[in-house]
């Protein structure tokens, strides 16, 4: 039998995106769940209710994080994230301890799905470049406020774990 609707591709193409959310739509409205929200952005985008692009950066670690793209699903938030490694060192980090904590809860990331490609699981970053990763996570519920971030658990350089957290602060849905 073949699937009637499909989830919708992590930070896709818009308009793929703009289909699956009238697929998501029915058969939420039909159980009476109300208006579910559904929105992406992708920096740079300007205009109002635009969230600003987060974005940190240590120096005491030599590593920032930025987002390149949201997409706030009604029971889930995906996002594209790019990471630079500032130092001499590579950084290698496993994208599995990219962590969401909000709500006094840790989420980790999704594993890609079976049409996905395979994430792999360490990414090494050489000196002065930078890395892409896209990351799902499954909230139970629509990231509607502020206070999520990301906080990277296992990130390590030179075979020596590193210690002071990178984090970044997630926008909840606009």
């Amino acid at each position: 039998m073949k699937p009637v609707a499909r989830r919708p591709s992590r930070i896709g193409n818009q308009l793929g995106n703009l289909v699956a959310v009238g697929a998501l739509s029915l058969p939420l409205a039909a159980g009476g769940c109300g208006d579910p929200h559904y929105s992406a952005v992708r920096w740079p985008a300007h205009g109002d209710g635009v969230p600003a692009q987060p974005y940190s950066e240590s120096a005491a670690t030599g590593i920032s994080l930025r987002a390149i793209a949201i997409e706030w699903e009604p029971d889930a938030v995906s996002i594209e994230l790019e990471i630079s490694n500032w130092a001499e060192a590579p950084l290698e980090l496993e994208p599995g301890a990219i962590l969401l904590a909000w709500a006094e809860l840790e989420y980790a990331p999704e594993p890609p799905g079976p049409y996905e490609p395979a994430r792999p699981e360490i990414i090494e970053v050489p000196g002065g470049e930078s890395a892409l990763t896209e990351l799902r996570y499954h909230l139970s519920r629509p990231l509607e406020r502020e206070g999520a971030r990301l906080i990277v658990r296992a990130s390590s350089r030179g075979g020596v774990a590193i210690v002071d957290l990178p984090q970044l602060e997630i926008p909840g849905a606009h």
